[in-house]
């Protein structure tokens, strides 16, 4: 998914949405290196100094791990360094690594929880699917798989098959070509 600079800078990012007025990364604090570092105002006009550590794994991050982080973070809090002190995962963390971090002071998110700090589109997402749902053409079962071609007419296999994996391998831009009726608006509403 990320890269750990990647990650760092994504996250980065979230946080000058978020409202921060000054974020660094790749920081050293008092000897200890920080991934992430933002200051943020609060609603009563007071300075959150926020030490963020990134962790990029497939897989929930454990106990152990969870421990290194949580322990830097909390010296640092304590150290008067930061206020509040945050660990972001691309995939997580076990239940003992979240309690772990909790005991000590110290949050735990994953980075589609701070995604959705910024636009959170849960609520619009499943409207849409609902409405989908309510369609003659899903109540029914009568939607039909299409094959699809390339632009040179090389056969790609069924639309269904192959737009999602052109999207996962990083596609940007769809355009879907056919005479009228063929699909084109049901398979769009049914790949949303």
């Amino acid at each position: 998914m990320f890269r750990d600079r990647a990650l760092e800078l994504q996250i980065a990012d979230i946080y000058q949405q978020l409202g921060a007025i000054t974020v660094r990364t790749n920081l050293r604090l008092a000897g200890q290196q920080l991934d992430v570092y933002a200051e943020l105002t609060t609603a009563d006009g007071f300075l959150t100094r926020v030490g963020i550590d990134c962790k990029n794994y497939a897989s929930p991050v454990g106990v152990n791990e969870t421990n290194k982080s949580a322990q830097k973070l909390s010296l640092l809090r304590q150290t008067g360094r930061i206020d509040i002190g945050v660990l972001v995962s691309t995939a997580g963390f076990t239940a003992e690594a979240s309690s772990a971090a909790d005991e000590l002071g110290v949050k735990t998110r994953t980075f589609a929880d701070l995604l959705r700090q910024v636009a959170d589109f849960t609520t619009y997402l499943t409207k849409a699917i609902a409405k989908y749902e309510q369609t003659e053409i899903y109540q029914k079962g009568l939607y039909r798989k299409l094959r699809c071609l390339s632009e040179s007419g090389e056969d790609l296999g069924m639309v269904d098959d192959h737009v999602p994996q052109w999207l996962a391998s990083g596609g940007r831009f769809l355009t879907l070509l056919g005479d009228y009726g063929t699909g084109k608006t049901t398979f769009a509403e049914r790949l949303f």
